[in-house]
This record gives C-alpha cells, structure tokens and sequence, in this order.
C-alpha cells in the first residue's frame, strides 16, 4: 500500500473520538473514585437495594486476584453472561472482550487473533494461547469447543502472556476455566429446540461422594443442527454442527491442606467444515455448488492431575500434569464448486501432547510471587490428499512432526509503599522441532503410486527469553493504574504439508517476536456502581508469520502459499471497557477497541516474492469494535424475568496481507428472554442470535462467505 495519508483524516476522527471518550471517562471515574464510601446499609431492605458491582476475581497472574486491580488488560465472562449470551464455541464469545476478533466460519476450530495478531492456519502455531483449566491446547483443530454446562467463566487476556504462559502468547491468552466439584449436591437439566433442526441437551451434577474427603462432577452437552446453508450439487443442507461432549472431575482432599483435582474430558465432532459459495456462478447467499462432504470426523480430549499442597500460610506448591489428543478425518472443499481443484483436500490429524507444570507461589504483606518450570512434548501427524487441477491428478503428503520445549519462569511483585508497587518477571524457553516426511502420486483413494520425494531427521532449536517489568499505582482505592513493558514470542516450525522440498529445507520458519508497551487504567466509582478499565498499547513485531504466494527463497521458487516470516510490523490502539450498574434491576456494559497496524517491511533478506506488501495493514485487524450489552430483571405476573440485549459493531477488516479482499462493516443484534416461575427452579429461556437476520458477504479469489442468518433457540431448565 502506498502512502498512510489517506487515512490520516480517519484516524484523526476515531482517535479524537476515542481519546475523548477515554478522557472524560477518566476525569469522571477518578473525580468519584476520590468520594468517601457511602455508609453500608446493613438492613434487609438496605441490602436489596445494593447495587455495587460483584467483584470479579482472576486467575491472569497464576493467582486470584480482583480484575480493578490486576496488572493486566483482562475480560472476565462470567458463568451467567455466557449462558445469557448463548456462548456455545470460541466463535460466540465475538464481542465480549475488548480487541477479541474471531473470523473462523468452521465450527470445530477457531482462529484467535488479539490486538490484530494471530494465525488463521490451524497447522501452524497460535499467537493467542488457549488454556483448558491452565492445561494448553497446542493447536486450533478442535480448540472451540466450550459448551459444556459447568464452565465457570472464560478469561481473555490481551497483549504478550509470554513470562507466565510461554510461547505462542505473543498477543494474549484464552482461559477456560470450568467449576470444581462441590460438597453440596447441585445439578442442572436443560434442552432446547430451534430453526434449522437445531436440538441440544445439557446436563450437571455435582456432590460428595465421600463427605469432607472425596466429590465430583459430571457435565454433559449434545448439539445438533441441519445447517444453514444449502449444497444443490449434493441436495442437502449444510454447515450445520453435531458435538458432543463430557467431562467429569473428582476432587480429593485428604488434608486441609492438600488437595488432588483430577478431570477427564471427550469430544466427538461430526460438524460439516463450512463450505463457501463460488463467485463464478454468483449464488444467492449461503448457496454453494460443493462437490464433497465435509462432514468430519474428530475425536479430542484429555486427562489432568493438578496437586496443589500449601506449605503454610504464605506458600504453595502446585503440579499440573495433562495429556491430550485430538483425532481427526478433514474433508475440505474450499471452493464451492462441483469440479475438482487444488481447493479440495482430505486431511488426517493424529496428534498427542504431554505437559508438566510446576508452580511455587509465595503470598506475604509486601510482595508475592510465583515460578516454576514447564514441559511439553507433541507428536502431531498431518497427512493431507490433494486434488492437482481440474482433471484432476492426485498427490498424498505425509509429515511426522515431533516439539520439545522446556522453560524455567519467574515473576515478582514488591509493594514499595501501599500505594506503588514493582513487578520483574522473565522465562527461559528451549524448544526443538524434528520433521520427518514424504510425498507420493495417488489416486482419488490416496493410494502411494510413486514417489516424489521423503525427508527424515530435519531439526530446528531455538531459545527465547521474554521478560516483563510493570510498575503499577493506586492513587486511592478506586483509582488503579500500572505500565507494562513486555516480550512475547509464537514458536517456529516447518509447513506441515509442503507442496515439496524447497519449501521446507530452505527456509523453516522462524519464531515471530514481540516487544510491548502498555498503559493501563481501571476505575471503580458511585460505590462501585461504576466501572471504566482503558488500555493504551503498542506491539513491534519482528519475524512476522504469515503466507507468502509463490516466495523465492534464496534464488529457488515455491509454487503456492507458503507459511513464512515477512520481516516486521506493528499494531497501536486503545480499548475501553465500561461497566454500569443503573438500577438493583438493570445492568449494561460497554467494550470499544480502536486498532491500527501496518506492515512496516514484509521481505526479508535472502527472500523475494512476487508482491511486496510493505505498508499494507495486517489481516483480521478491524480498525473500530464495538459492543453494548445490557440485562434487566423486572417482576412479572407469576414469577420473573430477565431480558438480555446484545449489539456488536465491526468495521470492515482485510483477510490477508495482500489488501485485496476485506470483511464488510457489521452490525449484529442479539436477544433473550429467561422466565423463572414463583416457587420453582425451572427457568424457560427464548434466545435470538442476529435478530434482524443481517448477511454479509466476504469476497475471496474464487469464494464468498456469510455470515450464518438469524437462529432462535427455545429452552427449558431445571436446577436442583
């Protein structure tokens, strides 16, 4: 892209509209913040009429702590917003954390990108890390499941977690955090029924199985649909989902002071990969001329032990020992059209993890910390069939990946007075990836006919430090600021399924890096009726991942999309996210993010292509977002109600480097409606997700996507 002038007057406008929206959100939290607390009204009715906020409690920093005053630009979605919301996949949780864009339109994975940095190919490694109970999922293939009925909240951390999560938390972290058992016997029941053959069923229990020693927890969940889209090459409808899943968890305490959480989860995946429509003949929307199925066939889940053993008052000592797979068939058709291309592909994914954390964490008057050691070993398998033009001819690549990382960490924060306060962190990583491959002419059975070429014992090491310093100051108890300089880093590698051996041997890809600065304010005000959390940060990155189309590497050329380093970039922006308490009845809450990026220098040496895209903006990186949520409780005759109302604003972002094609500015309402019965524990739920059915369509070289249209869902609960 050419010269930034063009944007300059944009920028101005939205920065000037933001900066002032921060500034007076400033000026009026601090001025309330400086109030002396309103005296507590301890009586029956005084306590019905409390409308402070509930305080919202964390684990971003490896231990609880209250969100207004965490360190960190953190979104916390709690338990009940996420049933409200119908958070079903990583793809719902669009629009409910500040800077969070999710642009995935298959349903069993789901590409994360933060502050406009992530990775939109799920055989390579994130940039945002996604945690299941602080045990990693180390690839996007099956990572969006989070329907589960006992998730306690979700936590989505922005900018480098590189200190405490390690490498492929080069823009942030997602934290799936599901409830432990309880001592008391608590459950719930739940099934629904919706447009497009949608039904699911959901169902928790939890207890003591031995009182004051041993108890556990179930949590069930089926989901099926149809699918909103329709195939007329195959008459059938598709893009529709069919998961189910379960997990169940035992908590052991033998002592007060010790204790063993154990949990084991499964799921089966028979969703259809989402299939486009082609642009040549030009469909009504969600039309498509798909050839193949692509219904999957994916199994993942895992074990963990966590050991947690308080030494005594201050100290405590934590393992966390996990092992994970995921298995999977991929039919994929990225074409929508009824002849065969290089656009449609079978895909078999074998992988397994094993990973060992330990933690020791100490908590006196003037500081605290946490360190430990981790690591992690994956084999990931990856064997791809693929259709070479239009007649067509067939080729199968094979790859044996193999990664051993280890890291020591460390982070200190010292309370110089009450009021100022220091944190040093840094982590130590080594990491070695082996590669073993070949690659046969096939047939449309993937048969091995001949050989093209095999490879065996290629390794690439690298190591990495990622300190972190913040200085933080609370300037009265509701007025917290802090200051953070951070590294963080996505690990390296080879392509998974090259297209031959220029693309591997010449030039593995390095590991992306990043330097981060951030400033960070969080307000609590009218009695914490009122909260305002605005971040200000800038992200340099060099080794930059992504696609290069037809790249010369060293003087030798790869034909097709190779998964590469361009040389550096940079994002900068501000979030705000608000919180009110109106009335005991009513609560909203407001997110607003403005994000710019740029490529400063795409090729770097040795490495030439044939466009150089210096300049151009990042992909998925949308300049304005905005979200609105609000909830209200009213009594009604017979029982109670709660309404639920949900606006998300995006503008338009592009889908790759080239700058070529974008995703259109949208607009997308939400609603519910929960009606709980006098003297029950039944609770009937109405909920629409884009309620007036708004398309919009994403161009490609050869495709279109939408959007899925409106969708309704129709509920019964029970509690125990």
């Amino acid at each position: 892209m050419g010269s930034n002038t063009a944007y300059a007057a944009p920028f101005a406008r939205h920065a000037l509209g933001l900066g002032l929206a921060s500034v007076l959100a400033l000026l009026g939290s601090a001025a309330l913040a400086a109030e002396t607390t309103e005296p507590q009204d301890d009586s029956e009715a005084g306590k019905a009429k409390n409308t402070a906020l509930e305080t919202v409690t964390v684990t971003a920093e490896r231990r609880a702590t209250d969100v207004q005053k965490t360190a960190v630009a953190v979104s916390a979605i709690g338990e009940s917003q996420l049933q409200e919301r119908q958070v079903h996949t990583l793809a719902d949780l669009a629009g409910q954390a500040a800077g969070l864009t999710l642009p995935s339109s298959y349903i069993n994975q789901q590409y994360v990108f933060i502050r406009g940095i992530g990775n939109s190919r799920p055989a390579g490694n994130p940039s945002v890390g996604v945690y299941l109970d602080d045990v990693y999922i180390a690839r996007q293939f099956g990572n969006a499941y989070s329907n589960l009925p006992d998730i306690e909240r979700v936590e989505v951390l922005r900018g480098p977690q590189g200190t405490l999560y390690g490498q492929n938390t080069s823009s942030g972290a997602v934290k799936i955090i599901s409830r432990e058992p309880s001592e008391d016997f608590v459950g719930s029941v739940e099934v629904g029924g919706g447009n497009f053959g949608t039904f699911e069923s959901k169902g928790y229990f939890s207890g003591a199985l031995v009182p004051n020693l041993l108890s556990g927890s179930l949590a069930v969940s089926s989901r099926h649909s149809d699918g909103y889209a329709y195939n007329y090459t195959l008459d059938k409808d598709v893009n529709g989902f069919d998961t189910d899943q379960v997990r169940a968890k035992l908590l052991f305490r033998p002592t007060d002071s010790l204790r063993f959480d154990l949990a084991i989860d499964e799921a089966r995946d028979k969703s259809d990969n989402g299939v486009p429509s082609p642009r040549t003949p030009h469909l009504n929307h969600n039309r498509t001329l798909a050839s193949w199925d692509t219904q999957t066939d994916q199994k993942n889940g895992g074990v963990s032990l966590k050991v947690t053993g308080e030494l005594d008052d201050h100290l405590t000592l934590k393992s966390i020992t996990a092992w994970r797979r995921i298995e999977d068939g991929q039919p994929w058709d990225s074409d929508g059209r009824e002849t065969y291309s290089t656009n449609k592909f079978y895909q078999d994914i074998d992988q397994r993890q094993l990973s060992q954390e330990f933690q020791f964490l100490g908590e006196y008057e003037r500081f605290d910390f946490v360190t430990g050691a981790t690591f992690f070993r994956e084999h990931f398998d990856f064997d791809r069939l693929s259709a070479l033009g239009a007649a067509p001819t067939w080729q199968v690549t094979r790859s044996w990946n193999e990664k051993e990382s280890k890291g020591v960490f460390g982070q200190l924060h010292y309370k110089v007075t009450d009021a100022f306060g220091v944190t040093g962190g840094l982590r130590y990583s080594e990491e070695e990836h082996t590669l073993d491959g070949d690659a046969y002419n096939s047939n449309a059975n993937g048969d091995y006919l001949s050989q093209r070429f095999a490879f065996e014992g290629w390794k690439q090491k690298n190591n990495s430090v990622t300190p972190k310093v913040t200085l933080d100051y609370s300037f009265n108890p509701g007025l917290f600021t802090y200051f953070t300089w951070a590294k963080g880093e996505t690990s390296g590698g080879w392509n998974p399924a090259p297209s031959n051996l220029l693309s591997l041997i010449e030039r593995p890809v390095d590991p992306e890096e990043v330097t981060s600065y951030e400033l960070g304010v969080k307000t609590s005000a009218f009695g914490n009726r009122v909260q305002n959390n605005i971040a200000l940060f800038y992200n340099d990155y060099e080794n930059y991942q992504t696609s290069l189309s037809d790249p010369i590497f060293n003087g030798s050329q790869v034909i097709g999309s190779v998964l590469a380093n361009a040389d550096s970039a940079h994002t900068y922006g501000a979030e705000l996210e608000s919180t009110l308490r109106l009335t005991p009845d009513w609560q909203t809450s407001f997110s607003v993010s403005y994000l710019r990026s740029k490529i400063d220098q795409f090729l770097p040496d040795g490495v030439a292509s044939l466009a150089d895209y210096s300049g151009n903006e990042l992909p998925f990186a949308p300049h304005l977002s905005l979200n609105l949520n609000s909830v209200y409780d009213l009594a009604v005759p017979g029982g109670d109600l709660r309404l639920n109302g949900n606006v998300r604003r995006s503008s338009r972002f592009y889908t790759g480097v080239d700058n070529a094609y974008e995703t259109p500015a949208q607009t997308l309402v939400d609603a519910g409606a929960f009606y709980t019965p006098s003297g029950t524990q039944v609770t009937l739920s109405f909920t629409v997700k884009n309620l007036l059915d708004k398309t919009y369509e994403t161009p490609s070289r050869t495709t279109y996507t939408y959007n899925p249209p409106r969708t309704w869902l129709a509920g019964v609960r029970y509690d125990f």
